[in-house]
């Protein structure tokens, strides 16, 4: 391989101001390569720019060849430097970073105000259809009765002025409610069970009829 040592030294060194012109340059780093086994073809355009532009002719190289020991280590020094510049070339820009998810707040639910508590009271007794009844005011309204029968029971009843019922039930539970007044008889007390507004009521256990009337309040 007939390159002037100090020309090889240019090439090992990647200082391509040092080599002899483009022509020379470029004719060097394909010959150095031939030697190495490595393709410099990618080198050339910075060689050929970084060239003086004056071509000098080269100098006759010296015979002999340099130790085999220092051909050895400059080949594995430019091998290594043309491998990493020919991966560095190769990679493409750096990913961007993935996007970062935002954590959700979870969101409080929204609590629904409760209902206020009804209040059943008992205000009296009177006589209703003709039998004694007591007297109830619920409060908020409206009042309502859940009637559940175990035997045969006629009953009646009035909400708000309007007749609802005046029938016999045999079993069975059934509700009336009212907004403002709610009239009740029942025939067979012993065979029902009742709640107004969720206040069992106390009808007794005697075979006469008997009645409620329960009137609401804001």
């Amino acid at each position: 391989m007939k390159i002037p040592r100090r020309f090889l030294e240019a090439l090992e060194e990647g200082d391509w101001e040092r080599l002899p012109g483009k022509t020379y340059g470029r004719a060097f780093a394909r010959t150095y390569g031939r030697f190495l086994g490595v393709d410099v073809q990618p080198l050339l355009p910075t060689a050929v720019a970084a060239a003086r532009e004056a071509e000098p002719a080269p100098p006759a190289a010296r015979g002999g060849r340099p130790p085999t020991a220092a051909l050895i280590a400059i080949a594995l020094v430019v091998l290594a430097a043309t491998f990493g510049w020919i991966v560095y070339a190769s990679q493409g820009p750096a990913p961007a970073p993935a996007p970062q998810k935002t954590a959700k707040k979870t969101q409080t639910p929204k609590q629904t105000p409760s209902s206020p508590a009804v209040t059943v009271t008992a205000t009296g007794k009177g006589t209703l259809f003709g039998w004694p009844a007591t007297d109830y005011q619920v409060s908020p309204g409206p009042a309502k009765i859940t009637i559940t029968f175990s035997g045969p029971c006629w009953i009646k009843v009035v909400a708000d002025g309007a007749q609802l019922a005046a029938v016999t039930y045999r079993s069975g539970t059934y509700s009336f409610s009212a907004s403002q007044d709610l009239q009740v008889l029942f025939g067979n007390p012993p065979d029902v069970s009742a709640t107004l507004s969720g206040t069992p009521l106390a009808l007794g256990r005697g075979a006469s009829p008997v009645a409620i009337q329960a009137s609401t309040a804001p």
